[in-house]
């Protein structure tokens, strides 16, 4: 490897997706930090990532980032919206070679990412790794003997593929500890938000005429089954009988976009449910805006990012419970939670915006001072220190 010294270290990101296409939490939060590094100007900041092959983006990257672009593919059957990339092994080996880099810094598990975990463990680089995700979006409805097993597979690799690293970093507390309580990690561990980063705060916004005097429910998530979409329908739909004036805006793309807007039409609420596809900067901060109440169904989250987003932009939320949802650490009398899995007492939830909209101004209120303590500046700190721990030691 290349023994010269140079004025900065060197901090390699490998994320199959990060800057491409079709995004998410992960890759938004990814991206945030590949750049806000590389703005910061410690480190000198690389990148291992797959590229579309139409060739868009749905971030674009600071310029100083030195970015090496992999073919990337769409796993079979699922629309595109799940990509991976495919490389050889021996070019990956070669350029790590010749970065030489400080750190190796992983963001999503994966046969490229474990390719280039190889190539640093031989030359003695540090590794860690922020973990995204629950094994259980990998499979995430265990209902036949085959989804079982499958399960236990993918518990015995994440269990495996989390012990090679040097140090994990975790979005949240809550996940941290649901992890180490499944698995037998012995790696050093810290936490550290994704934090929120300001966006679009000065775009003027005027509600369409048809939405006026209407309280909005909206969600922003990546549609794919383990949001649990189908229940805030549900609950919206029994909601709706009750009081009409009412809108649910349903805010993302994804692989199941087709069948949640056929369910939709299933409803006599309907004409109530607004789908905007996918939407990015300037116009997703239109919707966190316009919205009164955001609302969210997914029981694993790592952190939460649309919903530290809805506090960041004044908004009352309404989460599950469930043990696995990170994000319910943000509901500190700024919000409501509900049963998980129960549509029907997220129905109550949603009465109580709608019956007491005094309700909506003073949770909203609550959620302002609460973003403070989860500025992007503070996490960018944390991962300079998580970072320098590992430089020290070299």
């Amino acid at each position: 490897m290349d023994s010269g010294k140079s004025k900065k270290k060197k901090i390699l990101f490998i994320s199959d997706i990060t800057f491409a296409h079709t995004i998410g939490g992960t890759e938004v939060a990814t991206a945030r930090l590949l750049n806000g590094l590389s703005e910061d100007g410690t480190y000198e900041i690389y990148l291992f990532s797959g590229t579309p092959k139409d060739g868009q983006r749905s971030l674009e990257p600071d310029s100083r980032i030195h970015i090496t672009e992999f073919p990337l593919y769409p796993a079979p059957g699922d629309k595109g919206f799940n990509n991976f990339v495919i490389a050889n092994p021996f070019q990956i080996s070669k350029l790590i070679k010749e970065i030489a880099p400080d750190i190796v810094h992983v963001h999503n598990p994966s046969i490229f990412s474990l390719m280039s975990i190889r190539v640093a463990r031989k030359y003695r680089i540090p590794l860690v790794y922020t973990n995204h995700i629950f094994a259980e979006h990998f499979v995430p409805s265990i209902k036949t003997w085959k989804q079982k097993q499958s399960r236990k597979i993918v518990d015995w690799f994440f269990q495996k593929y989390m012990g090679l690293f040097d140090g994990i970093a975790y979005p949240s507390q809550i996940q941290r500890e649901s992890i180490l309580s499944k698995y037998r990690l012995k790696n050093t561990s810290v936490v550290i938000s994704n934090g929120f980063l300001p966006f679009g705060e000065d775009v003027e916004v005027q509600k369409p005429e048809s939405w006026k005097g209407k309280t909005l429910f909206f969600t922003i998530s990546r549609l794919s089954v383990e949001k649990n979409i189908p229940i805030i329908i549900d609950a919206f739909e029994e909601l709706w009988k009750q009081y009409s004036e009412i809108l649910l805006v349903i805010v993302g793309d994804g692989i199941i976009y087709d069948d949640l807007v056929e369910y939709a039409r299933t409803k006599d609420s309907h004409c109530s449910i607004i789908f905007t596809g996918e939407k990015r900067g300037e116009e997703l901060a239109k919707y966190y805006k316009m919205g009164d109440v955001f609302v969210s169904a997914s029981s694993k989250e790592s952190e939460g990012l649309t919903t530290l987003e809805a506090v960041s932009f004044w908004k009352p939320i309404i989460l599950t419970d469930a043990q696995e949802n990170a994000a319910r650490q943000f509901v500190q009398g700024n919000g409501l939670l509900f049963l998980d899995g129960h549509s029907d007492d997220l129905v109550q939830k949603m009465t109580q915006y709608v019956t007491n909209p005094i309700l909506i101004e003073t949770h909203g209120k609550k959620s302002l001072q609460i973003r403070e303590d989860y500025r992007f500046s503070y996490s960018l700190e944390k991962y300079k220190d998580f970072y320098e721990t590992y430089l020290l030691k070299k």
